[in-house]
């Protein structure tokens, strides 16, 4: 009977580890989770300015499907400048981008029309590879 007890108690023992084992890695699952949330951004749609961005010669320029911007250098400028440089094949390709920004008129002649001030980065993606099909007759 005394050995019966013994193994009942070692039992529960292993059992109560296993139990707080278990709840320290949910608790860490939950805070991962958590993090992930604060971390993560919402944006309105239509503050989101989707184009292909090119860096050539200290000039910066997002082009999309109805518009060109020059970008006004700024510290978010150069960040885009570096990440776009790690996806870059050569140095012309234009990478697309999802940025968020003020749009401004240029009050200068013989420049672009409109500039973008970015203010933040949504996505980088790489240069999709250009299908080139020449036709002879």
């Amino acid at each position: 009977m005394m050995k019966g007890l013994k193994v009942i108690i070692v039992f529960v023992l292993i059992s109560l580890v296993a139990c707080q084992k278990s709840e320290k890695s949910e608790v860490s699952e939950t805070e991962k989770t958590m993090k992930e949330v604060k971390s993560t951004r919402i944006y309105e749609a239509g503050k989101l300015i989707k184009g292909e961005f090119i860096y050539l010669d200290n000039l910066a320029v997002l082009k999309g499907d109805d518009f060109i911007y020059g970008i006004k250098m700024n510290d978010k400028a150069n960040e885009l400048v570096k990440k776009t440089n790690e996806v870059k094949r050569d140095s012309f390709d234009m990478i697309p981008v999802i940025l968020t920004g003020e749009i401004t008129k240029s009050e200068q002649k013989n420049t672009w029309e409109e500039w973008l001030i970015i203010e933040d980065i949504v996505e980088v993606k790489a240069p999709q590879k250009q299908k080139v099909k020449l036709e002879t007759k």
